[in-house]
This record gives C-alpha cells, sequence and structure tokens, in this order.
C-alpha cells in the first residue's frame, strides 16, 4: 500500500504581504528614509503603524526646512540613527542623543555650537560642508 505525504500548513509560503514575519517588515523598512516610510507605509494598518513606531534605528533628511521632514521630528527624534539636515536652522539638534551619523550641510551657527561629545555619545560619524567660521576679534 502507498503512502501519500501530504505538505504540513507550516511549510507554506504566506499568500500575502500581511502574513510575513515582523523581521521581514523590519528589514524592508530599513532601506527607507523616514519620510518614505512614512508616507508610503504609515496608516495602511495598526500592525504596520506598530512596526515603524517601534523601530530604532531610522534614517532622515531635512531640507531647506521643509515642513514635513521638520514635522516628523518630534515623534521620531529618538529613533533617528542616521540624520541628514541641508541648510536647514530650525532643527535643533539638542534632540538627537541616538545618532550614530550626522551630516551637515551649511548648518547654522546654532548647530555647529551644539556639537559636543556629551549631546551625541553614540556618534560616529560626522561630515560638515560648506559652513563659515567667524573667528572672534577680541
Amino acid at each position: 500500500m502507498r503512502h501519500i505525504h501530504r505538505m504540513s500548513t507550516k511549510n507554506t509560503l504566506p499568500t500575502s504581504i500581511e502574513q510575513l514575519p515582523n523581521e521581514i517588515f523590519f528589514e524592508i523598512f530599513g532601506y527607507f528614509h523616514l519620510r518614505e516610510l512614512f508616507k508610503s507605509a504609515y496608516g495602511l494598518n495598526s500592525r504596520i503603524n506598530f512596526m515603524i513606531q517601534s523601530m530604532k534605528s531610522m534614517n532622515h533628511t531635512v531640507q531647506y526646512n521643509d515642513t514635513d521632514d521638520v514635522q516628523l521630528l518630534p515623534t521620531f527624534s529618538k529613533k533617528i540613527a542616521r540624520l541628514t539636515i541641508i541648510k536647514s536652522d530650525i532643527v535643533d539638534l539638542a534632540v538627537f542623543s541616538n545618532l550614530k551619523s550626522l551630516t551637515l550641510k551649511y548648518p547654522s551657527s546654532v548647530q555647529l555650537k551644539s556639537i559636543h561629545p556629551q549631546n551625541f555619545p553614540l556618534l560616529e560619524i560626522l561630515h560638515i560642508y560648506a559652513c563659515k567660521f567667524q573667528r572672534n576679534v577680541r
């Protein structure tokens, strides 16, 4: 008598994106900047919203005081690990204590003065482009 082996349901592949494990979503989300991720995925469902909010290492860019970029900062500032600021003088760097990488293009003098090891204990990479240093003449 022949035995017929049935495939276990445990070995079947997901049939929709919602069935993917969280780890896959986190891997995919890691390739997006915060603004892209927020505009494309946030609000789809509560599970994806929760995963985005629980991410620990996000990338973000703020350009020219863009309100969409700036509005995300209060909610996600502690989760941003890589930040690029391009000519955006309204961004307060003091709220980004978890930064590992900071790129400033045309920074304000206030932003430059806030760069100290105690403000950024995890910072590994710092790039500063096109800034003017003024000497204090006494």
